[in-house]
């Protein structure tokens, strides 16, 4: 018998998970890095390298970032994963939502934990159907530990992304600093099967055209005007 694209998901679950983690393996990593691609890694918006390869463009706050992130993450045979992060004081935040362009798949997971798996992983099709959907405690799976079959775990996987993932994932696109817009990919923005309340991309008609963010003046001057002289009063 053949087997359909459906019936053969489960297989590329399996590998396609194991480059996930990978992926995600910097997501406990504090972001305190030295070097700024470009941008304003102070006080501003900037872009950085992450440590497994790729960067993260967001806003940051007294040399922190903050707030919404868009991260690129490659790996040595040249695969890519973009992701959509929230950021706190430098790290990595609650759930992540990313897209593997080698699957055409999203993935929605939570960052590791002392270096341990920690909470949920749900990953969904092209067509927008969930198709796995993990619980993690400590770097343990306990999924079957939860629900009676692998099939109730997706029909609750879904039912966490309606109510609870989805409706975040709007409330943290509606307070992005817009500049990072530049940066994000149009195949992370758009979730099969599901619709987000975040805005649209602002150079979604050009996706490919990037402004790059300037940096910010650096001469005393141009920072602080200086003060005026005071007028001298009129002589009769």
């Amino acid at each position: 018998m053949i087997k359909t694209e459906s019936a053969l998901w489960p297989m590329h679950i399996g590998r396609g998970l194991l480059v996930l983690a990978l992926f995600l393996s910097c997501s406990s990593l504090s972001l305190a890095n030295p070097f700024c691609l470009e941008g304003d890694c102070e006080d501003g918006v900037g872009k950085m390298p992450v440590p497994t390869g790729g960067y993260i463009v967001g806003r940051f706050y007294k040399g922190k970032m903050s707030g919404f992130a868009f991260q690129m993450l490659t790996e040595a045979r040249g695969k890519e994963m973009f992701c959509e992060t929230n950021m706190a004081m430098g790290k990595v935040s609650g759930v992540q939502h990313c897209y593997a362009s080698q699957l055409g798949a999203h993935v929605f997971m939570y960052p590791k934990v002392n270096g341990r798996t920690d909470g949920r992983t749900i990953l969904v099709a092209p067509n927008g159907d969930v198709i796995s959907h993990k619980v993690y405690e400590s770097g343990k799976e306990i999924t079957l530990e939860l629900y009676e079959s692998d099939k109730a775990a997706v029909r609750d996987g879904k039912t966490y992304l309606l109510r609870e993932v989805i409706p975040l994932l709007g409330e943290r696109r509606r307070n992005r600093d817009k500049r990072i817009d530049a940066y994000v990919k149009s195949a992370l923005w758009d979730i099969p099967g599901f619709k987000l309340s975040g805005g649209s991309l602002l150079d979604s008609s050009t996706p490919n055209t990037r402004v790059p963010i300037k940096r910010p003046p650096t001469s005393p001057s141009a920072i602080m005007p200086s003060t005026p002289k005071p007028k001298k009063p009129d002589q009769k």
